[in-house]
């Protein structure tokens, strides 16, 4: 959780530290008689009737929670959120003097007024610091630490794709110098660099966000990118098959043409001959002498197709 509000919304994380580790209802300077009495006036039922579920539930939350349901809304209220809830607790927190009791529950019962399904269970164990998730605040102050260093280290990978290099760098300089020790080098490629295929270009646009950025055109076909310390450098595709035999047979064809004097292009359709006779066999009805009327070529197709096929629908397997 710590680690994707670290990423995402990292202005919310301190209050979500706070209210996790639920150490706020002693300053809150609140008991239980004014909770019983803002859950009353937000959901409008008499404090005798709040005392006589809690008997019956055996905790005010679940009180809160049936009191909520059971109460009818005209509107949908704001959504509640982690930053809100804080600051309505240190509100009442800073409340003192005269009436401070009376603003105390106006502003619990405001909140309460905005929860929905069972939100008002888990603001009822705030307010009670009870909030019952089986673990302390030195449990928070650990994740936090866990979230803040994970996050570290994967920025490293990202520029330093190399296990050893960080577990190295680790005990010598601990976590926190990892970005110091671990910096761009020359001939260690980095992640982005590395294919990432997307679905639409949305996709791309949500990832970048606000971010300003480049493209430019990838040209397919086989290319080496080689990483190697050793003697032996073999050519593999991601998937580890080997493309060295492939690359020794257009090498030898390529020379034994050049010595002769002969024309060699060696090109290739991603398809194998078999399928290539079967798409052929299935799309030679369809061919067409002229293109049909309604069809309409954009002035950037330069040379214009040389085959025109009737238009047909495609049946979805």
């Amino acid at each position: 959780m710590l680690r994707t509000i670290i990423v995402t919304t990292p202005e919310d994380l301190v209050a979500t530290v706070y209210l996790a580790a639920n150490e706020i209802q002693g300053e809150l300077g609140i008991g239980k008689g004014s909770i019983i009495k803002a859950i009353s006036e937000a959901f409008g039922n008499t404090e005798a009737e709040i005392v006589e579920k809690i008997k019956e539930l055996g905790e005010l939350g679940l009180v809160a929670k049936r009191s909520r349901s059971s109460q009818a809304m005209i509107y949908k209220p704001q959504p509640l959120t982690i930053v809100k809830v804080f600051n309505t607790f240190r509100q009442i927190a800073k409340e003192s003097g005269k009436g401070s009791k009376e603003k105390k529950q106006n502003r619990m019962k405001e909140v309460f007024v905005a929860t929905t399904d069972c939100e008002a269970l888990y603001l009822t164990r705030l307010l009670q610091a009870k909030l019952r998730l089986k673990f302390t605040g030195q449990t928070v102050l650990a994740a936090l630490g866990q979230a803040a260093a994970a996050n570290i280290v994967k920025q490293v990978v990202s520029v330093v794709p190399a296990y050893d290099t960080i577990v190295h760098a680790l005990p010598t300089g601990g976590v926190w110098n990892l970005p110091k020790a671990c910096i761009f080098t020359l001939g260690v490629p980095i992640s982005p660099m590395l294919a990432k295929p997307a679905k639409s270009v949305g996709e791309i646009l949500d990832k970048f966000q606000d971010t300003v950025f480049t493209c430019e055109y990838k040209y397919d076909g086989q290319r080496k990118h080689s990483h190697s310390n050793s003697s032996k450098n073999p050519a593999m595709s991601r998937k580890f098959k080997s493309f060295l035999k492939l690359l020794l047979k257009m090498v030898v064809k390529f020379l034994i043409h050049w010595f002769y004097g002969l024309g060699y292009c060696l090109q290739g359709t991603g398809f194998s001959e078999a399928e290539l006779e079967e798409r052929s066999s299935n799309l030679g009805s369809k061919v067409i002498p002229t293109p049909k009327k309604c069809y309409q070529v954009g002035d950037s197709l330069k040379p214009e197709p040389d085959v025109w096929f009737e238009p047909t629908e495609q049946g979805r397997r």
